[in-house]
């Protein structure tokens, strides 16, 4: 159930930022309930917190859309308990500099460094979680292509 949630969660990031204003809205608000969704397991909530602090810390939650998701998950994480808690700072570090770097490697190799800690579990949704970013952004790119005018 969490890949799925994951998928999701990572196609609506990504989709939230094309289509109408309206969709954008509604995709991100989805995208966010989907995020503190996947906070409640123990092993996910330092990833998803950590990663939205640090993309709010590089300045890339720069629209409403982001906006909102990023206040959905903010506003609820300090009611979820997590053992793993103080791995928020090197993954919002490392989501930090993945913003100014072309292939943002960091995250993901955290995300493998972590396995000892946090499980297998973590890895499986985080590279689900890009698969369905990456899937809505060939989407969201062959459909904006067929929007532009002739």
């Amino acid at each position: 159930m969490d890949e799925v949630m994951a998928f999701l969660a990572g196609a609506l990031t990504k989709l939230s930022d094309g289509e109408t204003e309206e969709l954008k809205v509604a995709f991100s608000a989805l995208a966010g309930l989907l995020h503190a969704y996947l906070m409640l397991r123990p092993d996910l909530y330092p990833l998803v917190v950590g990663t939205v602090i640090g993309n709010v810390v590089a300045g890339k939650i720069d629209t409403l859309q982001h906006r909102i998701s990023a206040s959905i998950v903010l506003f609820f994480s300090p009611f979820i308990h997590s053992p793993h808690t103080l791995l928020i700072l090197p993954i919002a570090l490392a989501a930090y500099i993945d913003e100014f770097t072309p292939l943002r490697p960091l995250l993901p190799f955290l995300a493998v460094v972590l396995v000892p800690v946090l499980g297998v579990h973590q890895l499986v949704v985080f590279l689900v979680w890009e698969a369905g970013y990456r899937a809505a952004s060939k989407f969201y790119r062959v459909s904006g292509e067929r929007r532009q005018p002739a």
